[in-house]
């Protein structure tokens, strides 16, 4: 499954639902910093805040936990927000 950061501040798709042990990637398409960041940092099956600074940068996890995992950019927090559910 692969998210892309976009030009339009958006994370596309926004909304996805994987099975457990997917795994994601997110990458930034644009020569502007973002950054995937777990609303709940704390909550079990969230991974660290990654910085994707540049055109290319790639991300990637495997969710393992069930449950759903909202996240948004920190720099663009009010417009560009994901969730990745876990079923």
């Amino acid at each position: 499954m692969v998210i892309h950061l976009t030009s339009g501040l958006k994370f596309s798709p926004d909304v996805v639902t994987v099975a457990p042990g997917t795994r994601v990637r997110w990458a930034n398409d644009v020569a502007m910093g973002h950054t995937v960041t777990p609303d709940n940092a704390t909550q079990a099956g969230a991974w660290p805040s990654t910085s994707l600074s540049a055109a290319g940068a790639i991300y990637k996890t495997v969710m393992q936990t069930a449950g759903d995992f909202p996240y948004h950019c920190n720099p663009h927090s009010g417009v560009m927000r994901g969730t990745i559910r876990v079923r």
